[in-house]
């Protein structure tokens, strides 16, 4: 049960990069943090438009990630928090990101490991979370 928990984490928080709207963020661990504060206020449209790529996007059409996004908030709470990002430079335009969430009563909720590959790429100037062997 537990490893399905982690799974759909990976796959519903992990994502794109290449040619998303003007957003992203100036660093990798920037776009996560975006992606958390969207999450959790529940703006699920403005963080699959500005914070994944378009490879991405293209991957995961927006009615599934949806659905995986409210029923991966209502596992979560809204008073979740995520603590232990860390950032992997693969190369200059790409990395992995490692994480952990807890739910606001201290208990940990799932964990992302840089064995996962949730993997962020820079387009342009910005990074943007983008689509991985995790899926949508």
């Amino acid at each position: 049960m537990r490893v399905a928990v982690v799974l759909l984490l990976v796959l519903l928080l992990v994502g794109p990069a290449a040619g998303a709207p003007a957003s992203g963020g100036s660093s990798p661990r920037a776009v996560f943090f975006t992606q958390a504060t969207l999450f959790r206020h529940g703006q699920f449209g403005a963080m699959y438009d500005t914070t994944y790529t378009r490879n991405y996007r293209a991957h995961c059409p927006w009615g599934y990630f949806f659905r995986g996004q409210t029923v991966l908030k209502r596992y979560l709470g809204s008073g979740f928090k995520v603590r232990g990002v860390r950032a992997r430079m693969l190369s200059a335009r790409r990395a992995l990101l490692a994480y952990q969430f807890v739910r606001a009563n201290g208990q940990l909720a799932g964990a992302v490991t840089f064995k996962q590959g949730d993997v962020y790429a820079k387009v342009g100037s910005r990074w943007y979370d983008e689509y991985d062997r995790n899926g949508c």
